[in-house]
């Protein structure tokens, strides 16, 4: 019984994941989509997409028409206040890159993106 309630808490441990504490800094600059995937498959159609994020606005050139809105962020999500809003998961964010994803209408986008400027 000891060792079954050992191994249950080692797993519980495991199991917790700490959310990530992403700053509003980091996703700052002109962001460029190197490469884009559609309901898993490669797609060239965001070819030349990118996002800018500044101070509290966000604006892309695909989903919201270059129209800047606010944006939050809140765990490993980003959170573009655009009609109708639209969440990012982000899968990876550093100084110089970002993989994030999301959904539009029926389909799952990933996204790689590249800092072009800041």
């Amino acid at each position: 019984m000891r060792k079954f309630l050992l191994s249950l808490f080692i797993l519980s441990f495991l199991a917790c994941k700490e959310e990530p504490n992403y700053i509003q800094e980091q996703f700052t600059g002109y962001w460029e989509i190197v490469n884009a995937s559609r309901n898993g498959k490669i797609t060239n159609t965001m070819s030349g997409a990118w996002i800018k994020i500044k101070g509290n606005e966000m604006m892309d050139n695909f989903f919201t028409s270059e129209v800047k809105y606010p944006f939050t962020i809140e765990g490993n999500s980003l959170i573009h206040l655009c009609e109708p809003k639209r969440i990012y998961n982000v899968k990876y964010v550093d100084q110089d890159s970002m993989v994030l994803s999301t959904k539009h209408l029926k389909y799952s986008f990933d996204f790689n993106l590249k800092k072009i400027a800041q």
